[in-house]
């Protein structure tokens, strides 16, 4: 292996495996966030969109244009503030992308070139 890849890597001591971490993460279920998330998913949307948690959410919230689908829990945070801040950052995304049309791409698709308007699309509404 080469020097400057050693350097990389950090080295495992005895000490590291009793020392306690220095900021603790916090988890953050969905189940304590989901009454106010609810309020503020129905202001942004007009009432149009509802709240669930799905286990298909691991990585991210997803909408199927009727309900906002968040993941189960969130964590590593040093705080609840932050992991609250995170659930609001997906709800308003999502809701975003429902009022912008961005979810609404199969007029796009019938064009004459779906595959570069389908990596556009991605590129542009990705997360």
């Amino acid at each position: 292996m080469p020097r400057w890849l050693n350097r990389l890597i950090p080295v495992k001591s005895d000490r590291d495996e009793d020392a306690t971490p220095l900021v603790s993460t916090v988890r953050l279920p969905f189940t304590e966030v989901e009454g106010s998330l609810a309020l503020y998913v129905t202001a942004l949307s007009g009432g149009t969109l509802r709240i669930t948690t799905s286990a298909g959410a691991n990585s991210g919230s997803y909408t199927d244009g009727r309900t906002v689908y968040f993941p189960a829990e969130v964590n590593g945070f040093a705080n609840v503030a932050d992991g609250r801040r995170l659930y609001r950052v997906m709800a308003a995304w999502k809701v975003l992308q429902i009022e912008s049309g961005g979810l609404e791409i199969q007029g796009l698709l019938a064009g004459e070139h779906p595959g570069p308007v389908l990596t556009l699309y991605e590129t542009l509404h990705g997360e």
